[in-house]
């Protein structure tokens, strides 16, 4: 019965042995690397160069409403290093997830994205992304297109050919576009 009682005291933490909190660990930090801009605090890491900042798009047609299409759009780096790219979920024959890309845009591309009014009839694009397979050569496009629908219900979509990848409703939009134009505007670090 000793022993168990000994056993089971060696288990205990240090703050339940002694009736005080102490580590040996320093304190750990989570900092996100990445922000979903649905999230109600996002917009404090806007400034921040080092988040990644993104956005899950809906089912063009949900079965259920807010259903996720599984692309996101992400933006990252800041300044004149800034990029936008489109990705989809990839589930690996390990058990993990991992993302496909299926383009991206810099500079004027994503400056003119980024200057785009969602409420402005006359803001509307359609813009082709660009490959970024590595032994593609970058001036080519991977027929993914980003299209915004800009007027009263203002849409920003991903299409591959006609296919409806997902898009973006609502106060996001303006949101997201609003990010773009950020960190296109700031200086890099």
């Amino acid at each position: 019965m000793k022993r168990k009682a000994i056993q089971a005291a060696a288990l205990l933490p240090a703050s339940q042995d002694k009736g005080r909190e102490t580590s040996l660990l320093p304190p750990v930090h989570q900092c996100p690397f990445q922000v979903d801009l649905a999230d109600p605090d996002a917009a404090r890491h806007i400034g921040d160069s080092v988040m990644n900042l993104f956005v899950r798009l809906e089912e063009r047609f949900p079965a259920d409403p807010g259903e996720l299409s599984g692309v996101s759009l992400r933006i990252l780096e800041s300044g004149k290093c800034t990029v936008l790219d489109a990705e989809n979920a990839a589930p690996q024959r390990d058990g993990l997830q991992g993302t496909h890309v299926l383009g991206y845009l810099t500079g004027a591309e994503l400056a003119y994205v980024g200057a785009a009014n969602p409420k402005n009839d006359n803001d509307t694009f359609l813009i082709r992304l660009r490959e970024s397979h590595p032994r593609i050569s970058f001036d080519s496009y991977s027929g993914v297109i980003l299209a915004l629908n800009a007027g009263k219900n203002p849409e920003l979509s991903v299409y591959f050919d006609s296919h409806c990848l997902g898009v973006l409703r609502g106060r996001l939009v303006a949101m997201f576009l609003k990010c773009v134009r950020q960190r296109c505007e700031m200086e890099t670090a």
